[in-house]
């Protein structure tokens, strides 16, 4: 469907996967069913993976910038700004391995909603569900999951980023930001990402002061 034209429901919130244990998270838990059942890191062969990377050029194009994308997730889906920029490690991880694997207008729509998915549900005790941020995408539920499931194979369900690379992105994601220019679609994504972490930021905190 058109992005642009989404109706996007306000459903209820759910625990993902009970995933609390002992005041700490499970975070594996709240990731995805299959991944506790997933292969003991037989890896994908070539021509397994690059029918995964083609999942995601199978979609329309995107009909709108890449900021304006990442402002209505900002909008509607009401993720963390620690979200964004665990996605965009997971999108730089797979960048690095896969050379096929490029942010480009066919794929954005579902490589970028997928990739916020997995990276709310590694990183928050809440979240909305996958028909929610399907709809936010201007995606079909049964495409985002299997979307989803394409991902988690790619990267063979490491999804464990470390607080030190965590700080490198955000420094890194801040100095593009600051800098001018730059045409290349993964630089405009780069700003994107912060534009609607700063903005997701913003709420949070007009909410708290309102709430004081």
């Amino acid at each position: 469907g058109v992005v642009g034209r989404v109706r996007v429901p306000v459903p209820r919130r759910r625990l993902v996967g009970g995933a609390v244990a002992g005041g700490r998270r499970d975070l594996g838990a709240g990731v995805h069913p299959g991944a506790a059942h997933r292969p003991q890191r037989a890896g994908l062969g070539c021509r397994e993976r690059r029918r995964r990377v083609r999942a995601f050029d199978g979609g329309t194009e995107l009909d709108m910038s890449l900021r304006a994308f990442l402002e209505r997730f900002s909008r509607y889906a009401h993720v963390s700004a620690q979200v964004y920029v665990v996605a965009y490690a997971y999108l730089d991880r797979l960048r690095r391995r896969d050379a096929g694997v490029r942010v480009v207008r066919a794929n954005a729509q579902r490589l970028l909603t997928a990739a916020i998915l997995v990276a709310s549900k590694f990183v928050e005790d809440r979240n909305y569900s996958n028909s929610h941020l399907a709809a936010v995408g201007g995606l079909t539920a049964a495409e985002l999951s299997a979307l989803e499931l394409d991902l988690l194979f790619l990267m063979e369900f490491r999804l464990n980023v470390c607080p030190s690379v965590f700080q490198s992105y955000c420094r890194h994601l801040e100095r593009e930001a600051s800098h001018g220019g730059g045409y290349r679609v993964e630089r405009r994504l780069e700003k994107a990402l912060v534009c609607a972490g700063e903005a997701r930021a913003r709420q949070a905190q007009h909410r708290r002061a309102a709430a004081a």
